[in-house]
């Protein structure tokens, strides 16, 4: 590299670093930033606002920063296999599967631990030979703060990996080995096994990461790494949390429930009368909260999510953060375990017991190509966009770059290309690359929800 090229390589990164200081200046809450009398909930049309109404600004910041010597080298460190994309840019996951497995010929499991982890890249690294001696595939997400794992496989390596995990030393506060009288209940609780074959995932991804979910770098609570036994007792297990949820929705001006998921997983399936906030990122709930504190003052609050990783970080937060709040609960093991709780209930109901119905309504969407999970006798909450058949299923948006979910039964998926809104059809036969900055009309609509009530 040539001088040259070393002096344009730390002109990008000073002005990279003078940027962020303003974003950080006009940040007002996580997810929310404010900078000349104008709101924003989007980290990208802030940015773009900071480099081009305060170039100026910009270009002064990064000549004090070359000044000072605190520009990065331009020799770029070398990056850990770990610390990589997952996959290209502007690319996303498949979610929908073609193979010929049979339907129970493997397993696919969901579970999560906080807990202070020294060297992340040491456990990414067994992790990966265990996950790949085993043939799983995956997402596995690793930080300093603890583990965020899905993987799956075959019945019979996935019962070997819930062996070894149960006998590790990062569980080991767990209670899973076999010596626990309740051993095959406890590790079902925990790992949340369910049906699906290795062929859910597109191979076995194991990253690390500052968070094992997204949601605000600076926030961990010092609890929250600690063993179990040494937490507050917060976590509702599932018949627990269905009888709050009963009395919430018969005393409302008492309690609330809060979905703490993003809106696509909410629009497929949630409890009755949740508060579902209208967030793309989790790392936004905090700002949807702080814009709507008059909702949870004085309230007991109830949240929930897929398997209860972000409900860990949210319920603290929310309890720590808004003022006036009587008591906040989480569904323990999440919409996952609540539904296995309520087959089983179902199942159990008779002349003697207490018929139990789920309250659950819809589908639990999850993160690989299955889609979603559902009982057996739930029915859909959600209607295709093109025939309004109700369904569970989805595709996303034909348009080159939008990601967005789109509910669409396998019928009209098949068939035909689906948009989420008519500025992403009316893209099609447009020359030329998506501009990073374009958004369609409904996801200016959402933010402007967000923002609504941000500015409120």
């Amino acid at each position: 590299m040539t001088s040259q090229d070393t002096t344009a390589a730390q002109e990008r990164l000073a002005r990279r670093s003078a940027v962020h200081q303003l974003l950080c200046k006009a940040s007002t809450a996580p997810g929310v930033w404010s900078c000349c009398n104008l709101p924003f909930a989007a980290r990208a049309d802030v940015y773009k606002h900071i480099q081009s109404a305060h170039a100026v600004k910009v270009q002064e910041l990064a000549r004090d920063i070359i000044l000072s010597g605190d520009v990065c080298s331009s020799t770029p460190s070398p990056v850990s296999d770990f610390n990589k994309r997952r996959a290209p840019k502007g690319s996303s996951d498949s979610v929908s599967l073609s193979c010929s497995c049979p339907a129970k010929s493997g397993s696919v499991l969901l579970f999560y631990k906080y807990v202070k982890i020294e060297d992340p890249h040491v456990l990414a690294s067994q992790q990966q030979d265990l996950c790949a001696k085993l043939e799983l595939s995956g997402k596995l997400r690793i930080s300093r703060e603890g583990v965020n794992f899905t993987l799956a496989g075959n019945m019979a390596d996935v019962h070997k990996y819930m062996q070894e995990m149960s006998n590790s030393p990062l569980l080991s506060d767990c209670d899973l080995g076999t010596s626990s009288a309740d051993w095959e209940k406890r590790r079902r609780i925990f790992f949340k096994p369910s049906e699906g074959c290795r062929h859910v995932f597109d191979g076995l991804s194991v990253k690390v990461v500052k968070e094992v979910c997204p949601f605000d770098a600076s926030y961990l609570p010092k609890d929250l790494v600690a063993p179990r036994s040494f937490r507050p007792s917060t976590h509702l297990s599932p018949e627990e949390f269905h009888r709050a949820a009963v009395h919430a929705q018969l005393n409302p001006d008492t309690h609330i429930i809060l979905d703490t998921r993003n809106y696509y997983e909410s629009s497929i399936g949630h409890f009755p009368s949740a508060h579902c906030p209208p967030i793309r990122r989790f790392s936004s709930l905090p700002a949807y909260v702080s814009a709507n504190k008059e909702l949870f003052e004085g309230k007991t609050v109830l949240t929930y999510c897929t398997g209860g990783v972000r409900c860990e970080k949210a319920s603290r937060w929310i309890g720590e953060n808004v003022p006036g709040i009587e008591n906040v609960f989480m569904l323990d093991g999440g919409i996952h375990n609540y539904l296995e709780w309520a087959t089983d209930a179902e199942r159990e109901s008779g002349p003697s017991k207490e018929t139990v119905r789920s309250l659950f309504r819809g589908a639990n969407y999850v993160f690989d190509a299955r889609q979603s999970l559902a009982s057996a006798s739930a029915t859909p909450i959600s209607d295709c966009t093109a025939c309004a058949t109700p369904t569970f299923e989805y595709t996303k948006c034909s348009s080159p770059g939008c990601h967005k979910i789109v509910i669409a039964c396998a019928g009209c998926s098949s068939v035909q290309s689906l948009f989420c809104c008519g500025s992403c059809r009316d893209r099609i036969g447009l020359s030329g690359s998506v501009p990073r900055e374009w958004s369609c009309s409904c996801e200016m609509d959402r933010r402007k929800r967000l923002l609504e009530s941000s500015v409120a």
